[in-house]
């Protein structure tokens, strides 16, 4: 295998992926830093992984993220992206964190109190009390949310709000599986072996379904998809008064984008596009006994290496195909048409080789030593590589698969977030052990 060059060199720079070996050559350097938006302290940082995020309170973008208890995260640090003011909000006692992308619920207590956090002020707008004790489900933006009573020693009840336009209820019963679609406009609940409900977060009506089959909502055109065994795959309007079977052969669903579906037949992984216009297509056929040991999340499924796995690493499979042999995080593209992963991920730090490949097809190696990527809105990749460990070597790229190239965004990185409704990245940079510069930096425009 050729290398045309070593990751351990620090300048940024354009790589291009060369047609045979597909072994990476630098070129260039990255724009430097501009001014921190703050200074932070590892006590906060170590916790993040997947668990901080950027939100907006207002007319401001903050940084969430805290410090844990056995019990769970007790206090939360915001940051504004703006002004860099940092401010601490304690979830109080026996209380909890419910964070959305527009609001943080704070709740807790042997009668629930919730309390909105809407702004950066930290003061509570929207206060709300319920009679017994529940867990807090937000919506993704924040403008909904739902609190579940399954106390066998009480009624058990589900209580329902919508912030805006301000509207509360709830209802009685054994519900299962809640579950908020993404326009914050209804909840689907299953009600009983064989029937579930949506519920409205407005006042309208709810709609009663005699099907317990896996169900994926679009409250905005008050369409769904049904799929299970005796049922195939329903695409129908909530009322029923519209209704076509589009395959008699559906297990369950198993992913979804804004545009597909995706889902597992008796023999195939299938998508179909979401407004159900066109017929489903196959994405990858199988025969084998690899999916009797469960289905991960976009129908893909593992097996344990012969070896004893290191780390997690694990073989994995979508159908008939083994993309991986010892590897994680894998991740369709968003028209289900590529899957990425990482590959040789038995690592301490669980760092891998990304791979990139159409279904069923070669793989690109797309860069070395990766420990977060994802896909951005014009189809590149964002990838956090060059980290076998915490390091001067970390580096932040943006790779086109279509034209073989990625760019340098960031050097000098231990972890980044995306910032919402911009081209922009939070990036962490360690100036010295245990303390980090925050520092806002653009995604470099794809090459044309």
């Amino acid at each position: 295998m050729r290398v045309s060059c070593l990751f351990l060199v620090l300048t940024s720079c354009t790589y291009t992926l060369s047609d045979d070996a597909l072994d990476v050559a630098l070129v260039g350097r990255a724009p430097a830093f501009g001014q921190p938006i703050a200074l932070v302290e590892s006590s906060h940082y170590e916790w993040t992984g997947n668990s901080s995020r950027i939100i907006r309170l207002g007319n401001e973008q903050v940084l969430v993220w805290g410090e844990e208890s056995f019990g769970g995260l007790y206090k939360a640090t915001l940051i504004s992206l703006v002004s860099g003011q940092i401010r601490e909000l304690s979830r109080g006692e026996r209380g909890n964190f419910a964070i959305a992308d527009r609001a943080i619920f704070v709740y807790g207590g042997q009668h629930t109190h919730v309390q909105v956090i809407e702004s950066t002020d930290l003061l509570s707008g929207r206060e709300f009390d319920f009679p017994d004790g529940c867990d807090v489900v937000a919506g993704k933006s924040g403008n909904v949310f739902y609190c579940q009573l399954m106390d066998s020693n009480t009624i058990p009840q589900l209580h329902l709000v919508s912030l805006d336009p301000p509207f509360e209820r709830s209802v009685t019963g054994y519900f299962s599986a809640p579950k908020i679609d993404d326009s914050e406009r209804y909840l689907s609940a299953l009600d009983s072996p064989v029937s579930q409900t949506i519920f409205s977060f407005t006042g309208g009506a709810d709609y009663y379904l005699d099907s317990s089959a896996s169900v994926d909502l679009d409250g905005q055109s008050r369409t769904l998809f049904l799929c299970g065994v005796g049922t195939g795959l329903v695409f129908s309007s909530f009322d029923q008064t519209r209704r076509q079977i589009l395959d008699n052969d559906c297990y369950y669903l198993c992913d979804s984008s804004p545009d597909w579906l995706l889902y597992l037949s008796s023999s195939a992984v299938k998508r179909v596009a979401r407004d159900g216009a066109a017929e489903p297509s196959i994405v990858a056929g199988y025969n084998t006994t690899h999916y009797l040991g469960g289905v991960w999340p976009g129908c893909l499924c593992c097996t344990t290496p012969v070896a004893q796995p290191v780390y997690d690493a694990v073989e994995g499979w979508l159908g008939d195909w083994r993309f991986m042999t010892r590897g994680r995080s894998p991740a369709f593209s968003r028209d289900f048409s590529r899957l990425r992963w990482l590959e040789y991920a038995a690592t301490s730090n669980r760092s891998g080789q990304l791979r990139s490949a159409a279904i069923g097809g070669e793989p690109l190696r797309l860069a070395y030593n990766v420990t977060k990527f994802e896909e951005l809105e014009d189809g590149r990749v964002l990838a956090l590589a060059n980290a076998p460990f915490a390091g001067q070597q970390n580096r932040l790229i943006a790779i086109d698969e279509q034209h073989r190239t990625a760019v340098a965004v960031a050097e000098d990185v231990q972890d980044y977030l995306r910032i919402p409704d911009s081209n922009d990245v939070l990036v962490w940079h360690e100036i010295v052990n245990g303390k980090y510069e925050l520092y806002r930096v653009a995604i470099p425009p794809p090459t044309k």
